[in-house]
């Protein structure tokens, strides 16, 4: 059986989840229609797969933002029911020749397209990262929120790039419709 995490999450936790969302809706990455959180059934069933007692932040994510947080982490599943599965693909990871990823005492929340696990290890709040291929892991935040917002900046920061390609493109094209070459 594995322990409980705090639940409800504390008041800190939830404001700062809160905050978050609010980040998300004003830099266009969600909206309020794109935001949906886990029941508190569903936390359960996420802690159950746990043998830790899982960080404070990663339960209040998961009641305000669990199931689906518009285009952020897009390709990567950490949203429910993922975590509940998450710790199968880093066992096909973990079984690769030559991979150095060790399961024991370790929470994977999350896996980008089977090749990439998030995790927590007991006793850290912080958020933990494993590649195929590159047998060192990586340290992405320290705290799950520290994580989270450096992912949205990362987010912000793509969406910005497509933006400008996406105008600089379309003003090659007006300038080769011009010059009679489109």
């Amino acid at each position: 059986m594995s322990p409980t995490p705090t639940f409800p999450p504390t008041e800190e936790s939830l404001r700062e989840v809160e905050r978050f969302r609010h980040a998300l809706i004003d830099a266009g990455i969600a909206t309020g229609d794109d935001i949906a959180g886990c029941t508190d059934e569903e936390i359960a069933r996420v802690a159950a797969v746990a043998t830790f007692p899982l960080p404070d932040e990663y339960v209040a994510f998961l009641k305000v933002l669990g199931r689906k947080a518009g285009t952020l982490l897009r390709g990567s599943a950490i949203f429910f029911p993922e975590p509940l599965d998450a710790f199968e693909a880093a066992e096909d990871i973990a079984e690769g020749p030559n991979e150095k990823l060790t399961l024991p005492d370790r929470f994977f929340f999350g896996h980008h397209q089977g090749y990439r696990v998030f995790f927590f290890e007991k006793g850290s709040p912080a958020v933990f990262f494993y590649q195929e291929g590159h047998p060192e892991v990586q340290k992405l935040g320290e705290t799950f929120q520290s994580w989270l917002w450096t992912v949205l900046e990362r987010s912000k920061a793509i969406d910005e790039d497509n933006r400008r390609l996406q105008a600089e493109t379309e003003a090659k094209r007006a300038q080769m419709r011009a010059e009679g070459k489109l």
